[in-house]
């Protein structure tokens, strides 16, 4: 058990800096359910700015969020302000009002597993970077 916990460890930190955090990530319960509800797609722009592209698999619309992000590294956690789409809720459903929400702030914590960048929480939605 020791050896497990430890080499997890040894596995995950935090990045150092925002620019190991430019890039497009994609949802990645996409991934890991067999009937995603949706596909995500977030970009986290060097100027600071972020695009969010949501896609509803049951009527292929795409829903667009923009907004500005900064990392905060002494939390580990990305800040992004503006219109950040939570599309699914706390029972791991679709959301039927996650493009309707007042604009405002949503944390995901920042995380880099053996190399690949992460983030969110398996808890909600978690992004891995993929370029």
């Amino acid at each position: 058990m020791l050896v497990i916990v430890f080499g997890w460890y040894i596995g995950t930190s935090r990045p150092e800096n925002e620019s190991e955090l430019y890039g497009t990530y994609t949802s990645w319960w996409t991934v890991l359910f067999t009937e995603p509800i949706a596909k995500e797609k977030l970009i986290l722009k060097s100027d600071g700015t972020f695009v969010q592209e949501v896609t509803l698999k049951a009527t292929t619309k795409t829903d667009i969020g923009k907004g500005t992000w900064e990392y905060n590294r002494k939390s580990g956690y990305v800040v992004l302000e503006g219109n950040f789409m939570g599309v699914i809720d706390i029972y791991g459903e679709l959301d039927p009002d996650y493009n309707k929400r007042e604009q405002g702030r949503a944390y995901l914590p920042a995380s880099k597993y053996y190399g690949c960048v992460l983030l969110g929480s398996s808890e909600d939605t978690l992004y891995r970077k993929v370029d």
